[in-house]
């Protein structure tokens, strides 16, 4: 007894979706790893949380506007190797949030190498940091050198 026509057909389905699904992955790795730096948004307050010992707590409250455009200037100058991330970020260890009176306007974090902000279109994107920039953003930030790997020291 041989096989009706049909199945040969239906045996090359699997394939033809493996092939399909294989394209859209490598079309998104493509897009994903585009360079999406964008500058932070300007505020006129900054929340600066740390994240130690799994506790998020408001580390300080920085108004001073000089303060704050250095902290933006600091990240703002790190325009390269800024990327989407595949799936969900790493664990973020500082986190500011800048506000214009009471609205949100922005946010950038920071954690074990690297530093993360907002995209374009929303999505975060990080970049890699070496500990000399993350200990300089926490001193920027008046926090303690190791702060970006959830230590108080």
């Amino acid at each position: 007894m041989t096989a009706p026509p049909w199945t040969g057909r239906l045996a090359r389905w699997p394939f033809a979706l493996a092939g399909l699904w294989m394209g859209t992955e490598a079309a998104s790795w493509l897009v994903l790893r585009a360079n999406v730096h964008q500058p932070l948004a300007a505020g006129d307050r900054m929340d600066v949380h740390v994240d130690a010992g799994g506790r998020d707590t408001l580390a300080s409250i920085v108004t001073d506007p000089a303060a704050i455009a250095r902290v933006r200037a600091f990240v703002d100058a790190r325009t390269g190797g800024w990327q989407k991330s595949w799936h969900t970020p790493p664990l973020d260890r500082v986190h500011v949030i800048l506000y214009e009176g009471d609205q949100v306007r922005g946010w950038f974090a920071s954690g074990d190498g690297f530093l993360q902000a907002p995209a374009p279109d929303g999505r975060a994107a990080m970049r890699r940091a070496r500990g000399t920039e993350l200990e300089e953003l926490n001193r920027l930030l008046g926090l303690p050198p190791k702060s970006h790997l959830g230590l108080r020291r």
